[in-house]
């Protein structure tokens, strides 16, 4: 995630570089100074996490900002091995999601390697946030992604739902049910009542452009065995309101979105269905190049996984205005002696 103090980008770096296994006793947190732009880097190996920032050359400018063994960055609930950062990061401060039970936000100073304040959005269940999308300097919008099928459930505790809070206190102040955009152009809602199962909308990342909150939204059952096409929910920050639903046809799992460098163009990864026939090459997988049109976005371009290589598309991001680099999963052979296809 650039770091432009009004900027960070964020790279995943599995264990390479910093942060598995850390020892809290070694722990050192160090902010990025006077550094104004930069690269924002976490490395996890789902058992711990840490954050460090290089220069846009590649130069270590902290080793360690912030990571689950830290022992003094006003931390009241540490760092656990799945966190991650929003798909936005500017200013001063990154928000850390922390995707585990505990599903806290931390607001991070980059310059002094700080935590400001914590807040646990999990209310009463494994709520797992997914990202932060910055509104203004009292709002901020955050994706919960799981549905909560507890009858009895704490306020805000419905979850699958975009929470609206406070980054100032930081508090909780409103709830945005995405279950109305469920039934939108959906084939598997269109089965008999007795049958039809009951679908969830789960949020995962999600960008402020062109005035508008856009959310990826994909859709399961309870069991994650029956999907439906993903969608893009756009929704006014001044009234909170849905006011356009995009349906992606024929793709699914639709959880990874960039804008290029001009924020002319949005470009939408759909990971597709897990488990399939790898001759079939994926066809509910590809890439979506999207333009704003009032209150929605219309597709300009539709890439297919069969035409980029064959393999589920992972994750993309805007390499200059005309250029996307994506990266697409590995898998195992059938008998999974060997790798038949490399991340």
């Amino acid at each position: 995630m650039s770091y432009a103090l009004s900027g960070f980008l964020t790279v995943m770096a599995g264990c390479l570089l910093w942060g598995c296994g850390v020892d809290a006793t070694n722990a050192s947190s160090q902010g990025v100074g006077n550094a104004s732009s930069g690269i924002l880097v976490v490395s996890s190996d789902y058992q711990s996490t840490s954050i460090a920032a290089l220069s846009n050359e590649g130069e270590i400018v902290s080793e360690q900002i912030v990571s689950s063994g830290s022992a003094k960055p006003g931390l009241s609930a540490a760092l656990s091995g799945d966190a991650v950062l929003p798909t936005t990061v500017s200013g001063e401060e990154a928000v850390v999601i922390d995707r585990s039970a505990s599903a806290v936000l931390s607001w991070l100073n980059l310059k002094t390697a700080k935590v400001r304040a914590q807040l646990s959005v999990a209310t009463g269940f494994f709520s797992n946030p997914h990202d932060y999308v910055p509104i203004s300097t009292g709002k901020a919008y955050v994706t919960r992604f799981s549905p909560n099928l507890d009858q009895d459930q704490e306020p805000y505790g419905s979850g699958h739902d975009v929470l609206i809070v406070d980054p100032r206190v930081p508090k909780i102040t409103g709830q945005i049910n995405l279950m109305p955009v469920v039934r939108v152009a959906d084939p598997v809602a269109s089965a008999t009542a007795a049958t039809a199962p009951t679908l969830y909308p789960m949020p995962d990342r999600a960008v402020l452009w062109n005035g508008l909150a856009q959310v990826l939204v994909v859709v399961f059952d309870a069991s994650f065995r029956k999907r439906a096409d993903s969608k893009l929910v756009s929704i006014d920050p001044t009234t909170d309101e849905i006011v356009g639903v995009h349906v992606f046809n024929g793709l699914t799992s639709c959880s990874t979105l960039a804008l290029s460098p001009s924020k002319n163009q949005m470009a939408v990864g759909c990971n597709g269905a897990f488990n399939q026939d790898p001759s079939s090459h994926f066809p509910d997988s590809g890439i979506v190049l999207l333009q704003p049109n009032g209150n929605g976005v219309d597709e300009v371009a539709r890439y297919a996984a069969a035409d980029l290589g064959g393999e589920q598309i992972s994750s993309l991001s805007y390499a200059s205005e005309d250029h996307i680099l994506f990266t697409s999963y590995g898998r195992f052979s059938a008998d999974l002696s060997k790798v038949a296809a490399p991340d």
